[in-house]
């Protein structure tokens, strides 16, 4: 999983998310289990905390997106077990709170 988190860290410390969109895009992953996604967050926060890059990642899975919907509370960030939404009740995008990584003394899941 640490590759995948790897591309994404290459991407989003380039200029190219803003040149190519305009904006920062998010990134949505979903996994068919809660397990898996958890070691996601887990890996991608470790990685991102490393690299002190910040990559706007909402990670959810199957079953919570069936319960919540994808408009719903169906979502975790990489700094966050908590699930939040991504996107407000107009459909638009909600961005993750700026967190200071320094502070923080915990991996995602262990709050």
């Amino acid at each position: 999983m640490a590759e995948r988190i790897a591309l994404y860290l290459r991407y989003y410390a380039a200029r190219r998310p803003v040149e190519y969109h305009g904006a920062i895009p998010l990134v949505l992953v979903v996994f068919e289990d809660a397990l898996a996604a958890g070691h996601f967050r887990r890996v991608a926060w470790e990685e991102t905390d490393l690299s002190r890059i910040s990559v706007p990642l909402f990670v959810s899975d199957g079953e919570q997106l069936e319960r919540e919907g994808l408009f719903g509370r169906s979502w975790r960030t990489v700094d966050s077990a908590r699930p939040t939404a991504a996107f407000d009740s107009a459909g638009e995008i909600i961005r993750p709170a700026a967190t200071n990584r320094a502070a923080q003394s915990h991996a995602p899941g262990r709050q």
